[in-house]
């Protein structure tokens, strides 16, 4: 019985964070589309950045072979 009344109060708590999260971000005046398009935008950019470590340790052979091959799937 007092498991269930911890989840409940925990439930609670959780839903009363995101709300207020939600109001933090529409007060700033952005839209919550807008602001989770922005975190997908950041996720691009970080998997990006991870590419440019990796190519910039490739030999010049391994870049020539990466681009020819890219331009064989176009």
């Amino acid at each position: 019985m007092e498991a269930i009344v911890v989840i409940g109060i925990l439930i609670f708590i959780i839903i009363t964070l995101i709300m207020v999260a939600i109001m933090q971000i529409n007060m700033a005046g952005i839209e919550v589309k807008d602001f989770w398009s922005f975190i997908k935008a950041n996720e691009e950019l970080d998997k990006l950045y991870l590419f440019s470590k990796k190519y910039n340790k490739m030999s010049p052979q391994e870049k020539n072979n990466f681009f020819t091959g890219n331009r064989k799937n176009v």
